[in-house]
């Protein structure tokens, strides 16, 4: 069995379990009162994204990043169906050095200069709540939007803590189309509002070709600037994103 399938076993193993949970806690609430069902949900989460298929073959590492969602019901629907956006970033390498710079009055001072490889993530997102205001309660998205993957060098001076950002270039960047769905829970004991709950997903994210820098299997000797440690490639951008967070829902 290849990694791939045994992500895709993975992946529906959770939906399995999820199904299964929405079952039973299903047994024990009733459906009809609307004001149980959260007008408005945010979560905040920490990622990792796990390249798939041919992405994985030029991006043999995992990224880690951050992400929020808010979403809002759809009310006519009398359903626990909110509509919304996501966003999220990930990084997945860096390289850095240390060199000097004049400042506007002729005096050398030192920075950090790094330059890290990213993705930053925007979907619309649909998410469906088959159950309601339950202790183990599942969720089911379907998202759509796009993937940018970048590359930036950030020049920053550790001496100053007001303003440590010196100066940023882009290296290169592209656009990726990007649609999937999530499978996730979250878990409380508490049933007042507004509810804090503990959520757990996994994203499964297609994605159509970009280009983006990944760590060159040869870099120049020496490496003069950060930037010089990467190469271009191209390839579909498909990724499974493991999530922990909490959502918040009033």
């Amino acid at each position: 069995m290849t990694t791939v399938d045994r992500l895709k076993l993975i992946f529906c193993s959770i939906a399995l379990v999820l199904f299964t949970a929405s079952d039973l806690q299903g047994q024990d609430n009733t459906m009809g009162k609307d004001s149980l069902y959260a007008n408005f949900i945010f979560d905040s989460k920490f990622l990792i994204g796990i390249p798939i298929n041919e992405f994985r073959e030029n991006l043999d590492q995992n990224a880690w990043g951050f992400g929020g969602t808010l979403l809002w019901r759809l009310k006519k629907l009398r359903s626990p169906v909110h509509l919304g956006a996501s966003f999220s970033w990930l990084t997945y390498d860096r390289e850095s050095d240390w060199i000097w710079l004049l400042d506007g009055d002729g005096f050398e001072y030192e920075v950090e200069r790094v330059t890290r490889t990213s993705m930053f993530m925007g979907h619309l997102t649909l998410r469906i709540v088959p159950i309601h205001n339950t202790t183990f309660q599942p969720y089911f998205e379907g998202k759509i939007g796009f993937k940018n993957l970048y590359t930036r060098t950030n020049y920053i001076d550790h001496e100053n803590p007001d303003f440590s950002l010196v100066d940023t270039d882009i290296e290169g960047g592209d656009f990726a189309f990007s649609y999937g769905g999530v499978v996730g829970l979250t878990i409380s004991e508490d049933r007042r509002w507004p509810l804090i709950k503990f959520d757990i997903s996994v994203a499964f994210l297609k994605g159509s070709a970009a280009d983006y820098n990944v760590r060159s299997e040869d870099p120049p000797r020496p490496i003069i600037e950060p930037v010089d440690a990467f190469e271009e490639r191209n390839s579909v951008t498909d990724l499974l994103v493991p999530q922990i967070g909490v959502s918040f829902m009033f």
